[in-house]
């Protein structure tokens, strides 16, 4: 049990810390919308932030699958050939 809660800790003081370097990134990204120092294509910004979408999916998708265990109950709906 304690080795959870140490566990539970460790996630916490961890995501913080990364989400904050995550934020001043974006922030950062977001400064570089002005006109007055950079030259930018609306195309070129769809495919920043859709590279960035595509990688939090993914981030969040690894959450979701992490300790899901295999089932045959994952197979309900699908026919059977018998």
């Amino acid at each position: 049990m304690k080795e959870d809660i140490s566990k539970k800790n460790h996630f916490a003081r961890v995501a913080v810390g990364r989400v904050n370097d995550i934020n001043d990134r974006i922030r950062k990204l977001g400064d570089m919308s002005k006109r007055s120092y950079y030259e930018w294509e609306p195309d070129q910004v769809k495919v920043i932030f859709a590279a960035i979408r595509d990688e939090l999916d993914q981030a969040e998708q690894m959450f979701a699958k992490a300790g899901k265990r295999f089932s045959l109950d994952d197979l309900k709906g699908e026919s059977s050939d018998e």
